[in-house]
């Protein structure tokens, strides 16, 4: 590597840590395994609920058997601790994604439920962080709080506009965090290789 971090030990120090943490790979499968699902729901916005269904049940399935073979992938540089994280992740995501595909009608009365329930979690976050912060650091954190919390209570209310509004947000958020992880897999891949 070259330029002004060339040689500082702490620059060095990072590159070694972030090298050891996640392998490049599994952050672009995440990203292009997201990615394809926003644009999938994104293309088709009138699809049903029911395929929608599916499809979150399909997407958790294959997220989660990825997460348990990246726990099985050996790495003097992780912990046992790690791997076995890893592996629970997955198993979840595998237990949800099979949830979602044996009982569709109850799993999108949970999502709905569930996406009420994150604005509101948000929403105190929120607030809560803004506590400890101050300036317009704290008045942003208390808008977006307060915002949250009213969104988490109007999704609980009318579950029908949380699942529709669900859809598109939903596809929405798997593209960016797909192309987010797909970029962050690549530097990682650069600075791994660097």
């Amino acid at each position: 590597m070259t330029g002004p971090l060339a040689n500082d030990p702490l620059a060095n120090e990072i590159r070694a840590e972030l090298r050891s943490l996640v392998p490049w790979w599994l952050p672009l499968t995440f990203g292009l395994l997201s990615a394809v699902f926003g644009i999938v729901v994104w293309t088709w916005p009138a699809i049903s609920l029911l395929t929608f269904g599916v499809l979150v049940g399909l997407w958790l399935l294959v997220i989660g058997v990825s997460r348990v073979g990246g726990a099985f992938v050996h790495r003097p540089d992780r912990t046992t601790g790690q791997q076995v994280l890893s592996g629970v992740a997955g198993v979840l995501y595998i237990i949800g994604g099979v949830i979602c595909l044996r009982h569709i009608v109850v799993s999108l009365v949970l999502i709905a439920a569930l996406v009420a329930l994150q604005w509101l979690l948000t929403g105190v976050a929120d607030i809560a962080l803004a506590m400890d912060s101050d300036g317009a650091h704290r008045v942003w954190l208390i808008v977006g709080g307060v915002l949250a919390l009213a969104l988490g209570v109007v999704f609980l209310s009318l579950p029908a506009l949380s699942l529709s509004y669900f859809v598109v947000f939903t596809a929405i958020t798997a593209l960016v965090l797909g192309v987010v992880q797909i970029v962050v897999a690549f530097r990682l891949r650069a600075i791994q290789r660097g």
